[in-house]
């Protein structure tokens, strides 16, 4: 994953530690660029095995919330941890 991450940085890596992903931030370096995206928008790219998931073109108002939904998505979970409490 790639993301323009500011002040839910902990949180981000605390939802990746519990799904047991692996974390990769970057920055500068036209990395946005490269997967076709504006570098003056924060952008968020989920990639999986090597395939882009999913892409966030946009400041989202609740990154986390948005990105629970995205893992449950992409791995057939019924429920989010916020929803379970964990």
């Amino acid at each position: 994953m790639a993301v323009s991450i500011t002040n839910d940085r902990t949180a981000i890596e605390s939802l990746f530690r519990r799904q047991k992903l692996t974390l990769r931030t970057a920055v500068g370096e036209d990395w946005q660029g490269k997967f076709g995206l504006s570098e003056a928008i924060p952008a968020t790219v989920l990639v999986e095995a090597g395939r882009v998931r999913i892409v966030h073109s946009a400041v989202m108002p609740d990154p986390m919330a948005e990105l629970e939904a995205d893992l449950a998505a992409m791995h057939g979970a019924a429920t989010t941890a916020s929803e379970t409490g964990k």
